[in-house]
This record gives structure tokens, sequence and C-alpha cells, in this order.
């Protein structure tokens, strides 16, 4: 019910999304398959700003879902659309594992079966994942985090050398989903250890988990966590690309009135006028559209600060009061107002490889999902406590707990419609094709790359090298200049055999193009 608006038809895409990052998802997922199907290395992108080409971990890339690309494009042996199928069903896998996953982390920590499903509702259906149901690179943490909390949890209260080497490969392999969240996912592991350092109990568990491993199991799950993390780490070290601008994490940090006030847009359960009111209050940063906690989250999360174990309590809360607060990024601002109050995050954005996040507001995910464990444990001890004076009681509070979170989660949106490829991309010449308007951010040419498969001289990677700006910006140079025979010459020593218009080519480039031994592919009107 909640997923269908999101998934299907399977061959669809996001009109309005072609030229974002539905398109580089949907690059993604055929990069990493092609790559591994042709013994390449899936970290290397020889076919985007050709003949420069690009080193994908500092991209969105989400090789992860290779298994989902494998399938799928074996299912659909011959059909030129199999990858647009591989990225939907990316986005089911995603809220499912999510689903899963945060449901058994949940029954780990001890809540009762209903509760923990009212939860788990609340997790993956969050405005945080909603905000952006298909950038599976930021919706993998939604079942990437529960995963690394169940795998920790059974390890913490069953410690062996085994589980250990779990949870080592566990927080390794989050890098091949989300290469935004895994510094944070790891920073959060630290920040959990130092936390339980502050408190006698805690810091006695860590001390016998330490005895129980000993300095072989140490070194056995660090040698692992290494080893799984290699392929990225070895392609990362040889990157080079250009940091975002400062202001961005100025703009793309929450706001703190978005946690309590939603956005009746993403929202729709809350469309009075009041909140209608408040929300368009909220008018600096990142709003409740993506940041709106939930009913549910909010007062059984309070239940739960109140009612749950000390040393679990303690860790919980303080791992979402640091995440909740590095989301608010650089500055706080509530409602209209830029405080000017500066905040942790400031100094963390000047730190590899933090210093390569730009949007503090998604931290909001990492600091949710604490809060998210609370209400777990909270909702349990209300309906064990009304289950004790009325039978059924109990199960009927965690049965609306679950009925709110769901009727909180129903969202509208762009709705997908069928794409069929254009004919003229299978029909190239040999040779790079160069897409027009010319822009180093030209996610809609990757996206028309996954059919007609020919090198680009664009593209759009994320995080870009000076390299690669600087060579986009030469062919801007030249297009818009009067010299065709230089033209020319830089299209034939790049060896680009064709060109693709969309929507905004100048109609004065088109014309020089004419004068250029190219193909000319217009889909200026199909865009």
């Amino acid at each position: 019910m909640l997923l269908g608006p999101w998934v299907r038809p399977l061959t669809a895409v996001i009109e309005q999304d072609l030229h974002g990052d539905t398109a580089l998802l949907t690059w993604n997922l055929w990069h990493v398959t092609e790559s591994v199907l042709h013994a390449e290395n899936p970290y290397r992108a020889g076919s985007v700003y050709y003949p420069i080409g690009g080193n994908l971990t500092t991209h969105t890339y989400t090789p992860g879902f290779l298994p989902i690309g494998l399938l799928v494009r074996s299912l659909q042996a011959g059909e030129p659309t199999w990858p647009l199928a591989a990225y939907r069903a990316t986005t089911w896998v995603s809220f499912a594992l999510a689903l899963f996953a945060a449901f058994h982390a949940l029954r780990a920590l001890g809540a009762g079966t209903l509760a923990a499903l009212a939860a788990s509702v609340a997790w993956a259906f969050a405005a945080v994942f909603r905000s952006r149901p298909f950038e599976t690179h930021l919706v993998s943490v939604a079942f990437l985090l529960p995963l690394l909390s169940l795998v920790l949890a059974r390890f913490v209260m069953q410690p062996q050398r085994g589980r250990a080497l779990a949870l080592a490969a566990t927080a390794a392999g989050c890098v091949y989903f989300s290469e935004y969240y895994t510094p944070f996912l790891w920073l959060g592991l630290w920040a959990l250890v130092g936390f339980a350092a502050c408190w006698g109990d805690t810091r006695a568990t860590l001390q016998s988990l330490a005895r129980t491993l000993g300095r072989g199991g140490v070194a056995a799950a660090a040698g692992l966590f290494l080893l799984t993390a290699a392929p990225f780490l070895i392609n990362w070290s040889v990157s080079h690309v250009e940091p975002f601008r400062e202001d961005q994490a100025y703009f793309e940090s929450a706001n703190l009135a978005g946690f309590v006030v939603p956005d009746p847009a993403a929202t729709p359960l809350y469309s009075s006028g009041l909140v209608a009111r408040l929300n368009d209050r909220v008018h600096r940063g990142v709003g409740g559209a993506a940041l709106f906690l939930g009913l549910p989250v909010m007062a059984f999360g309070a239940v739960g600060a109140v009612r749950a174990n000390p040393p679990l309590r303690r860790i919980l809360l303080a791992l979402s009061a640091t995440f909740f607060v590095l989301s608010l990024g650089p500055e706080l601002k509530v409602f209209r107002t830029n405080t000017r109050l500066v905040l942790p995050y400031r100094a963390l954005m000047l730190v590899p490889p933090f210093d390569l996040a730009r949007a503090p507001a998604r931290l909001a995910a990492l600091g949710l999902w604490p809060l998210v464990c609370l209400q777990a444990v909270g909702l349990s001890h209300v309906s064990a406590a009304l289950s004790r004076r009325s039978r059924g009681a109990g199960a009927v509070l965690a049965f609306a707990s679950l009925a709110w979170s769901v009727a909180e989660g129903r969202a509208g949106g762009p709705a997908p419609a069928p794409f069929q490829p254009p004919p003229e991309l299978f029909r190239l010449p040999p040779g790079a094709v160069l897409n027009l308007p010319v822009s180093d951010r030209d996610s809609f040419a990757m996206f028309l790359q996954v059919f007609h498969g020919r090198p680009i001289a664009t593209g759009h990677l994320s995080r870009r090298s000076l390299e690669q700006i600087r060579h986009v910006g030469r062919l801007d140079e030249l297009l818009r200049g009067e010299d065709l025979h230089e033209l020319a010459g830089e299209l034939q020593r790049l060896g680009i055999g064709s060109a693709v218009l969309a929507r905004g080519t100048p109609n004065d480039v088109v014309e020089r193009l004419r004068h250029a031994p190219l193909q000319v592919v217009d889909l200026r009107d199909r865009d």
C-alpha cells in the first residue's frame, strides 16, 4: 500500500527527475552490472567525461545492489529497459529490508512483537526517507542502520569471535550501499564506544567484551574490516575531487522546528490550517517535509526515555542527541531565524572525509533510529501496563500506533510514467557522444548512456575533479566560439561521432553543429 506508487510500473521513470538523481542511480546500477560482467573495475568509469573518466568512490554509487542488477538483466535478457526495472526493484528491496531489519533489531532490544512492528513502520516510512524514496544511496541507511544495530546487539548479548567478525564485516560492507552515510555510521560506532566508556556499568561491559575477544579476536575483526572495505578504500585513496561549497551545508541543514512541525504537502494527515501556518514559518534550512519525526515516535519515544533500562537509555539518548545536533548544520536555525549560534558541525565539515558531505540534514536519520528504539521500548511498556488492567488493551494500543504511522507514511508525489528510450539512440555511429547543452552536471547524458552504451564527453558525478570541470568548460567554450575549424578539430581529437540535443540547447550552438562532421539526434521536445 505504501510502496506501490513508488515501484509500479517497473519500467517507469520520474520524468521531472530525468536530469537529477533518478537518472544517476539508474546509471549506477547499469554501470556496476556491466563492469562486473566485463571484468572491469566497477569503481572506474572511463566512459564519462571522456576521455578523462572518473573515480566513483566519491559519487553517489551503490555497487552493493549488484545482485539485483545481475538478476534483472538475466531475466530481461535483450530488453534495453532492464536498468529501469532493476533500479525500481532496488527501491522495493530497500524499504522491505528496512522493515525486516528494523523489526528484528527492535525485538533484539526487548521490544514486544506488535510494538516492534509499529516502530518498524514508523522508521521505514519516516519523512526523512519518504522525502527521497528513489534515492537508494540514502534510503539504504534505512536497512543498514538497523542491520548494524542487530548484529551489534547480538554480539553484546553473546560475545563470540564469530559475532565480532560479523559486526566488522557488516560495518565495512555499508560502504557499498552508501558512501555518503558510511563515514557517519563509523563515527557513530566510535561515539557509542566513547559514550559507553563514560559510565561504570557500560564501561564494565566494554572491558568484558575486550577480554572475551582477546588481542587475537580484535586483530581478526580489524583485519576482516579492512579486507571487506579494501576495494573501496584502495580506489578512494587515488580519488581527487573538489569539495562542495561551504554555503551548501548552511542551506541543506535542519531547521529545528522541522522535527516537530509536519509539512502538510508531505504528510497529508496533518492538513489543518494551524499546521500549514506553522510550516510556512519554517523558512531557513530543511523543514518538516524531510525531518518530521512523527507523533508515535515522539510520544512513545518520550516514554521509552523514562522506562528503558538505564544503560540502554543513556546510550540511545546520547547517540540520538549527537546526530540530531549534527543535522542542524553549522548554525542553529529555528523557524525563520538563523540564530548564528555556531554548532559542532562547523568543525566536522572541515575534517576529511566529512568535508565531502554537503547536506547535514540527512544525518537526522541517524538521530531518528535511537529514538525509534526508545519508541519500541516505550510502546512495549505502555502496552504491557494496559494489558495487565484490561485484556487486549495493549494490543489495541499497538495496532493504533501502527495505524497512525501508516497514515503518516501515506504521501503523494510525482507519479512514475512508462519510458521507452528514443530509437535513434540505438543507431548512433561509433565514437563518443557529445550531449548538449554542455554541462559537467549532465545527469540526462548519463541516463541516455544506459541505452546507447557509447562514451560521453560530459557526465555528472556527485563530486568532480578540477580536470573534469576544465574539460567540459573547454568544450563549452569552443561550442560558443566562432572558430568552427578549431571546434571540428577538437571533436575529432576526442573521437566524438554524434551529438544529442536536449531541452535548453542554444540555437546558435545547434547552428554551429550543422557544420561539424557529427550525427545529430534532436531530443529537445522529448526530454
